[in-house]
């Protein structure tokens, strides 16, 4: 087992650097934030996230440290993520992806190319996300899911809306619709910035209102079209999480899952509701060992290492560029 973890953390550091270095060296514009102020210092940058790709593998793939690493790396990413948006308001143009200011709002990444008809370089990075880790966006990545994780607090309640499906699939079809009709029918541009704004303030008060009450995450999995929309094409992904035969129905994992993913009726059929995010959260509260990743046919435990592998792998070359 130690040989394989030592091969494991230099597979998963060798890769998180090799991505990172391309980064580094092929695009004429900085990409890095720290060779945006000091020439070749990107470099350091590159070192750090290998690093932290390996640390938190190894949290990762504990599921008694899993859940704390993952609220402790994904509420850092926003963090990060929301500081340097504060800086570039504020003036330093370095800390924006592209010199210029978008709309920090998850919806955006399918509002902006909706209305803009044009692709851009989050869609690019979104699309990857769900094609190679499936879900692992509204579990690691999305800067408003980390708040709406946060504000869930520690353990969730038995919280269910029958309503919900078709609730969600509104949501996503209303903004699709609205974004349209701005697009189609010449809206300037101060149209777009106030539905983009009152979508993203909505969020935020779902946050911190329903989110806050129930213990669950509203927002992401009842509010968010884009939420909405990895929980329709995550199969496009090979990775599942799937609850065997062995479960003795105990439903302990009903109050660990935030997502809703988990209720009574889901486990009775032994299948996750569409709303998991393959988060592992549950995994620490199955005394049975019934709820695993699958790849293939793979083992279990391996079908698990190579999920978190890939996973950190992302989540340290999103945090390397985590502005917009």
């Amino acid at each position: 087992m130690k040989k394989f973890f030592t091969l494991y953390s230099l597979l998963i550091f060798s890769i998180t650097f090799l991505f990172l270095s391309i980064i580094q060296v092929v695009p004429e514009r900085a990409m890095l934030l720290l060779e945006r102020f000091v020439p070749h210092l990107g470099w350091i940058e590159v070192f750090l996230f290998s690093g932290v790709a390996v640390f938190l593998a190894d949290k990762l793939n504990n599921p008694l440290t899993s859940t704390k690493w993952r609220k402790i790396s994904w509420f850092s990413f926003s963090i990060f993520f929301f500081a340097q948006l504060l800086l570039g308001v504020l003036g330093i143009e370095e800390c924006l992806m592209t010199g210029k200011l978008h709309f920090p709002i998850p919806a955006m990444i399918l509002g902006g190319p909706l209305y803009r008809g044009e692709l851009t370089f989050m869609v690019f990075l979104f699309s990857a996300t769900v094609i190679l880790s499936g879900p692992t966006w509204c579990s690691q990545l999305c800067y408003f899911g980390a708040l709406d994780f946060v504000s869930s607090g520690k353990r969730s309640k038995k919280f269910a809306w029958k309503y919900m499906k078709p609730f969600k699939y509104t949501i996503l079809i209303l903004f699709v619709f609205a974004t349209l009709i701005l697009r189609l029918l010449g809206f300037s541009t101060i149209y777009a910035i106030v539905f983009a704004s009152s979508f993203g303030v909505i969020g935020l008060l779902i946050i911190l209102i329903f989110s806050y009450k129930t213990k669950k995450m509203i927002h992401c999995t009842y509010f968010c079209p884009i939420g909405t929309l990895v929980s329709l094409i995550k199969k496009i992904n090979p990775f599942r999480v799937k609850i065997a035969s062995t479960c003795n129905q105990c439903m302990k994992c009903t109050i660990t899952c935030k997502y809703g993913a988990l209720e009574k009726a889901h486990i009775q059929q032994l299948e996750p509701g569409t709303t998991c995010t393959y988060c592992g959260d549950c995994l620490s509260s199955c005394h049975a060992d019934a709820i695993h990743y699958q790849l293939f046919k793979l083992k279990p435990e391996t079908a698990r290492k190579i999920y978190v592998a890939v996973t950190v792998i992302i989540f340290s070359v999103f945090f390397a560029v985590a502005r917009i």
